[in-house]
């Protein structure tokens, strides 16, 4: 998630709720704590990749594809949360930001898909105007595959030790991603949700069906669905 000061006392915050053997954890008092709140915005996804890069990967290439994927999780998450806000006779609680709504804020602020994932997410829901932010994280040991289905285009050598794992050394297909988000309270920075969950995926899916795959079980939890 973000790597400034704000960053520790999250990882402290999850690792209390690991203990308890509950990935999912919403402040006791959130209804009282979200009464007032209007609109919220999803930030753009951190990415860690945590395995061994292609060869043939240019630095140029690596920051197109993590900040491609970055705003692919964005988007369908925000998918995501109001086809889970819509079932079963639910309605979401607050409105969201549509997603280029909040990447052109962003960009009009000087700050870009990678900078946002290290600014502090209580000064960037000031600078969208919003009540409170979704601040997500992906961490896995790869690129995914098929990245022309979310709009990647790199080099056909690249694309091929993506796929097929050459540049990774995996003789797998399956890996685990594991993704971390955070409802963070515009107002005075506290935590009112957190969320971790560990997916196995098959690399050899399309991007865009990995990362439905991905969020869904995150977006389940939405507490803003009710």
């Amino acid at each position: 998630m973000k790597t400034s000061f704000f960053f520790p006392a999250v990882l402290a915050f999850i690792a209390l709720a690991a203990v308890s053997c509950n990935r999912f954890y919403k402040t006791s008092d959130f209804s009282e704590k979200t009464r007032d709140h209007k609109t919220i915005a999803i930030l753009p996804f951190e990415i860690v990749i945590t395995g061994r890069l292609p060869k043939d990967l240019t630095e140029e290439q690596r920051l197109k594809i993590e900040e491609a994927e970055s705003v692919a999780f964005q988007r369908n998450f925000y998918e995501k949360v109001h086809i889970v806000g819509t079932r079963g006779g639910k309605e979401l609680t607050v409105n969201v930001q549509p997603i280029d709504k909040t990447n052109k804020l962003l960009a009009d602020n000087g700050i870009s898909i990678r900078q946002s994932w290290s600014e502090d997410p209580q000064k960037l829901a000031a600078l969208l105007g919003v009540d409170a932010v979704v601040d997500n994280r992906a961490v896995k040991q790869r690129f995914l595959s098929s990245l022309e289905s979310i709009g990647v285009q790199v080099g056909s050598s690249v694309l091929s030790a993506i796929f097929g794992g050459g540049g990774f050394g995996y003789a797998s297909r399956t890996n685990e991603v594991e993704v971390s988000s955070l409802i963070i309270d515009g107002k005075n920075g506290s935590v009112l949700f957190s969320g971790r969950d560990e997916i196995s995926v098959d690399w050899s899916r399309p991007a865009n069906e990995a990362i439905e795959q991905i969020n869904r079980r995150v977006c389940r939890r939405f507490p803003y669905a009710k």
